[in-house]
């Protein structure tokens, strides 16, 4: 979907043009000329997005897939989609890639592992990149509350985490949040907090959250660096923090130190 509506305003943007979505059988290579970087041998099934809209400038091509990066105005796009949806191709253990020609569109190629049996057989594909490697799950990690009031933002994070496995609770707000986490037996595993919200600030809902469950971690966001977070709220109250923007595994990281702070 997120290829689709890309290729769309691409097409639109140029004025013209058509989106063509094909899909087709490939046997990977080892070594083999168009072999996606990092792609284990084997059967796969590729799906090509393809626009004629105005192509990917060279400039920024080696940045499409970086979390957060977008062309768009603020407020029309979070720079998450792509990101998401490589995210999600390697978590099945496929790859997603693009070409591009000024002028003449761009194609997405998402390779998929042509059956469950051929997904259980092969061993994880060695990237070469730290960056690109699958992120560790987070350990003893199930629920996580996620407290954001931008519905883009929140909806991105929480398809990722959920696609990860993980149970998350919404709260556009701070009121909701806390009648959330009452709400729920047994309480969650962790809070990802933003501290821009409306009603309750989130300095003060750390503060609530501290006071009704002392034991539950809260792992902050915001978008200003944390020495200006730390002198906000004293250094005290929250068990890690992530500076917007942040990629995917730098989360999963974050949430993954905080819940090991609280044993048991």
């Amino acid at each position: 979907m997120n290829l689709c509506l890309n290729g769309r305003e691409a097409i639109l943007a140029a004025g013209r043009g058509r989106l063509q979505v094909s899909a087709a059988n490939r046997e990977v290579r080892e070594d083999a000329a168009g072999t996606p970087p990092g792609l284990a041998p084997g059967a796969y099934l590729a799906i090509a997005v393809r626009d004629e809209g105005a192509g990917i400038p060279d400039a920024i091509g080696g940045q499409v897939f970086e979390p957060f990066f977008t062309t768009k105005r603020r407020g029309e796009g979070t720079g998450l989609g792509l990101a998401t949806a490589r995210n999600i191709a390697r978590q099945h253990g496929g790859e997603l890639t693009y070409g591009s020609s000024a002028g003449r569109g761009t194609t997405f190629w998402l390779y998929l592992p042509a059956s469950e049996e051929a997904t259980a057989e092969r061993s994880p594909p060695a990237r070469g990149q730290a960056d690109k490697a699958p992120a560790p799950q987070p350990t003893g990690l199930r629920s996580i509350l996620l407290v954001e009031d931008d519905a883009e933002f929140s909806g991105v994070v929480r398809a990722f985490l959920e696609g990860a496995g993980f149970n998350v609770l919404a709260a556009p707000d701070g009121r909701t949040a806390l009648d959330l986490i009452g709400e729920r037996e047994g309480g969650v595993d962790v809070v990802l907090l933003d501290l821009m919200l409306p009603e309750i600030h989130g300095t003060d809902l750390l503060k609530a959250l501290k006071d009704s469950c002392p034991n539950v971690p809260v792992v902050l966001m915001s978008g200003f660096s944390e020495e200006t977070v730390t002198r906000e709220t004293g250094g005290r109250g929250y068990d890690g923090f992530l500076e917007k923007p942040f990629g995917f595994d730098a989360l999963l990281a974050t949430l993954d130190q905080a819940v090991s702070r609280w044993p048991g």
